[in-house]
């Protein structure tokens, strides 16, 4: 709902759907369509499932609207840029110098890196979650929705040891 309420309803909430053509999805998204392009696609993409619903529901609404409107604004020129990661020959020493910061994120961060996890499931772990060295995460915290066992390393223990309730909370 983000890009509706953000781009699309503070500037035509007020129209009525059966007004809603190629042209005024072009002059809504025209400012943003190279600026933030993500965020104009995906208001076009859900203004085309408002539009599908509409016409669901009986509305007399151009289907075509949003596939009209693309035409009208052309094709994107953002280029993606990708946030380089780190490179495994200079993980020893980030991780030296996240032993050497005293913080919640340091510690996460340290434990997230031991134990391969998403980061998620790192930031929400919970300490009923450990018992011993093995870390279990239900199903429904897992992006595969499979329960995960994960064996925890002595230095990843020990980032846990004594904490109870969130381990990475602030």
């Amino acid at each position: 709902m983000s890009p509706l309420k953000v781009h699309v309803i503070p500037k035509i909430g007020a129209h009525a759907i059966e007004d809603v053509d190629q042209h005024v999805l072009r002059d809504l998204l025209a400012p943003i369509w190279h600026t933030k392009p993500e965020a104009a696609a995906k208001a076009l993409n859900r203004l085309n499932l408002t539009l599908t619903h509409a016409a669901a529901l009986g509305r007399p609404v151009d289907l075509q609207a949003c596939v009209k409107a693309r035409a009208l604004l052309g094709k994107q020129r953002h280029e993606t840029e990708h946030i380089p990661a780190l490179s495994y020959t200079e993980a020893p020493k980030f991780y030296q110098w996240l032993c050497s910061l005293d913080t919640t994120a340091s510690r996460a961060l340290r434990f997230l890196m031991l134990t391969f996890a998403r980061t998620s499931e790192v930031r929400l772990a919970v300490s009923d979650e450990i018992e011993g060295d093995v870390w279990s995460l239900a199903a429904k915290r897992t992006k595969t929705n499979e329960s995960r066992r994960i064996p925890l390393v002595l230095e990843a223990q020990a980032l846990v040891s004594g904490r109870s309730g969130n381990l990475f909370a602030a």
